[in-house]
């Protein structure tokens, strides 16, 4: 299990390296909280246009469910009126969100979480941004036996609203 979580956060690392490596224009930086998928996050979105895609890791603290890492990727398409910083503000997102519970007897978890949102503007750099979505749970993974026997893929198991906020900077 610590192999895992080594390259886990070399993969983390890497990923991040190559976003930040773009023009740092582009790049913002974010903490968040999401209860259900992710819990206590950090991550960095590189904005093309209209558009962004970024990475998050993060880790539940075993709060509100059990001890877990995560690592989410999620993109978002910006719409509607600019606001006084030339940002648009709304935005719909689709978010895949992998769970490592670290407790014993507890499956590893992905979710496919569609949302929408609202970013407020504070400053030119610095904004709030507050996201309703549903996460599906699509991988149930025991991972106590041989490759692709001790998981199940489905929609439906644990399913249900999903509030995240976040502080982006």
């Amino acid at each position: 299990m610590n192999r895992k979580i080594i390259l886990f956060s070399i993969a983390c690392f890497l990923f991040t390296t190559v976003i930040t490596a773009q023009t740092d224009k582009k790049n913002s930086y974010n903490v968040g909280y999401d209860p259900v998928t992710q819990g206590l996050y950090f991550g960095v979105d590189h904005a093309i246009k209209n558009y962004s895609i970024g990475l998050d890791a993060g880790s539940s603290f075993g709060i509100l469910m059990p001890l877990n890492v995560s690592l989410c990727l999620d993109n978002a398409f910006y719409f509607g009126r600019q606001n006084k910083y030339n940002m648009k503000t709304w935005h719909v997102n689709t978010r895949l969100a992998y769970s490592k519970i670290l407790v014993e007897n507890k499956p590893n978890i992905l979710f496919i979480v569609p949302s929408f949102g609202k970013t407020c503007s504070l400053s030119e750099k610095l904004g709030l941004n507050i996201e309703l979505g549903y996460g599906f749970q699509v991988l149930d993974d025991w991972g106590n036996s041989l490759v692709g026997s001790g998981s199940t893929y489905y929609f439906g198991g644990v399913s249900g609203p999903i509030v995240r906020v976040e502080l982006k900077f």
